[in-house]
């Protein structure tokens, strides 16, 4: 896990995320917070706190490309905890899975 960067951050309720100019700031937020270690080449990994906010990450990662363009790759908040527990064997996290 040394070689990925990461961020926490939390989406709002919307039928269409990658809808208007709230998409365009999440995605610029989200660059923004990696804008270190911009490229593919470095592996970014976004924790989404609740299950809707990761269903709306998965759609807008994938509305813009941002794992192709960027490398940013996500999952839940949950699964960094479930992954960090040293009785949990191999880690829940499968990171060549990931990016």
């Amino acid at each position: 896990m040394n070689d990925v960067v990461w961020i926490v951050i939390g989406m709002t309720m919307s039928s269409k995320p990658y809808a208007g100019t709230q998409s365009v700031t999440r995605a610029l937020t989200i660059l923004n917070a990696f804008s270190d270690c911009r490229g593919p080449d470095v592996k970014k990994y976004v924790a989404a706190p609740c299950s809707n906010c990761k269903g709306q990450m998965r759609d807008l990662i994938e509305h813009y490309k941002l794992r192709e363009k960027e490398g940013i790759t996500y999952a839940g908040l949950v699964e960094l905890m479930v992954n960090a527990m040293v009785d949990v064997k191999p880690g829940f996290i499968k990171w060549d899975d990931a990016m």
